[in-house]
């Protein structure tokens, strides 16, 4: 979970937040690979949370250790501020 801030120069405003492919400019439900990304916004400020949906055995090996590496579930992020 976090939140962060999309600031503009000069007097422009956001006109949309994609996130991997899905609108979530007033807040919205992203589902990912392996979970879902849910944002917020509250009070001008985005806000996220993750959640695991189950746990996975797809884990890669790492071949110079042996031991199991994480993984990654990686959304595409567009933001289109009032100029476009």
């Amino acid at each position: 979970s976090g939140s962060f801030n999309i600031t503009h120069s000069g007097n422009d405003t956001t006109a949309s937040l994609v996130v991997g492919g899905v609108d979530v400019t007033a807040g919205g439900v992203v589902n990912g690979s392996y979970g879902t990304l849910t944002v917020t916004l509250n009070g001008g400020v985005y806000e996220w949370t993750y959640t695991l949906d189950d746990n996975t055995t797809d884990h890669p090996t790492n071949p110079s250790s042996g031991t199991a590496e994480g993984i990654q579930d990686v959304f595409a992020v567009t933001v289109t501020d009032s100029d476009g």
